[in-house]
């Protein structure tokens, strides 16, 4: 086997390391460096001249196409664009920025859609069953009722459709606030039995509350309505002439011919007395309305005949 000799680097002359600058290939003008160009040319200019040929010497029109390839064209390129790709690394943080601004605001924006389309259901919800409930009051009190109801409430309306059936009426609400629709239906049954509005009713015995008795709701007597401070938690209607309520506390609106007050039992009204005659003693927390017109008699829901069909 061969030995090879080690390999001793020798300084040589640009021309002697190069040759001639005609017999240089594409891929020798790539490898060679600048740096060690220039540092060659120097050597070869340091020479004396009368010791370089003409064929050495390099002419100028082929070392400006010697930089250019190796500037331009070679191994070791100078980048001239520089600004293009700072250009483009701002365009493409700012499209980053805003797909993360978008990406926050997004979900802030759909809670606010959701917070109004709840905001407009509920508004029509109620309403809708604004006019549902005015229709049936109407026809549970013998009122008169079309075909189509509408009702107007602070700019927004709902639309009441009465259809007639077999054992009653059929009321279908709808109403619209901006996107919300909402639709409420009621079947009023024509029934049976009694209405009956008051807490106690009495006929022209009237009735009287002793020990610590007490009336939740209205109280209409065709009597006189007698009390020791006892309290009617609503209205008290004593009807006719000799209407007359003495002793009670009222929380609603009392109607009598006659509001008096004995000496041992406190007669009090919270809210506004109709009468044609009443003491000074009386406590009227409301409005007086003196020289009213007594309330009607109104018979017994009731009857004496079928009070004795029920025995």
């Amino acid at each position: 086997m061969k030995k090879m000799n080690k390999f001793v680097p020798q300084r040589k002359t640009f021309s002697e390391h190069y040759g001639s600058f005609e017999a240089w290939s594409v891929t020798r003008f790539y490898k060679v460096q600048p740096l060690e160009f220039l540092r060659l040319n120097l050597v070869e200019s340091s020479l004396d001249s009368s010791k370089l040929s003409t064929k050495k010497i390099l002419p100028l029109g082929k070392i400006i196409l010697f930089l250019k390839k190796i500037f331009f064209g070679g191994h070791r390129r100078v980048s001239l664009n520089s600004g293009q790709a700072m250009l483009t690394m701002v365009v493409f943080f700012m499209f980053l920025s805003a797909a993360i601004v978008f990406g926050v605001i997004s979900p802030i924006l759909k809670q606010i859609s959701i917070a109004k389309q709840l905001l407009f259901s509920t508004q029509s919800y109620y309403l809708s069953e604004s006019g549902l409930e005015d229709v049936v009051y109407r026809l549970r009190n013998g009122k008169t009722v079309s075909a189509i109801e509408n009702l107007d409430i602070d700019g927004n309306t709902t639309t009441v459709d009465v259809t007639t059936t077999a054992n009653g009426k059929l009321v279908l609400s709808s109403a619209s606030v901006e996107e919300g629709v909402r639709k409420l239906q009621a079947n009023v049954v024509l029934g049976t039995g009694i209405s009956f509005h008051y807490g106690i009713q009495a006929g022209q015995g009237g009735f009287e509350l002793r020990n610590s008795s007490s009336i939740t709701g209205n109280a209409f007597s065709s009597g006189s309505i007698i009390g020791a401070g006892n309290y009617i938690y609503g209205d008290v209607v004593s009807a006719g002439p000799d209407g007359l309520i003495d002793g009670v506390h009222a929380t609603g609106t009392a109607w009598a011919h006659n509001i008096r007050e004995t000496s041992s039992n406190q007669t009090i009204i919270d809210k506004d007395a109709y009468f044609v005659v009443k003491e000074s003693d009386v406590t009227v927390n409301g409005m007086l309305y003196p020289d009213s017109e007594d309330q009607d008699i109104i018979p017994l829901p009731i009857s004496d005949e079928q009070i004795e069909e029920w025995k």
